[in-house]
């Protein structure tokens, strides 16, 4: 199984943690962690911005 989802954007909660990880073709997955949904929101839009991803 190695079906990598390309260009996309998930967001999740991890305890007290939102996690962002930002799924890159040809690139290592980035997780990022925020301690707010707020900047894990608009951190995770900003990259779906950049990616070209539509929600």
């Amino acid at each position: 199984m190695n079906d990598v989802v390309k260009n996309s954007v998930i967001e999740g909660k991890s305890g007290s943690d939102w996690n962002v990880t930002v799924y890159e073709e040809n690139k290592k997955p980035l997780i990022r962690q925020f301690s707010n949904e707020a900047e894990a929101k608009a951190f995770a839009a900003s990259e779906r911005r950049r990616l070209g991803i539509r929600q």
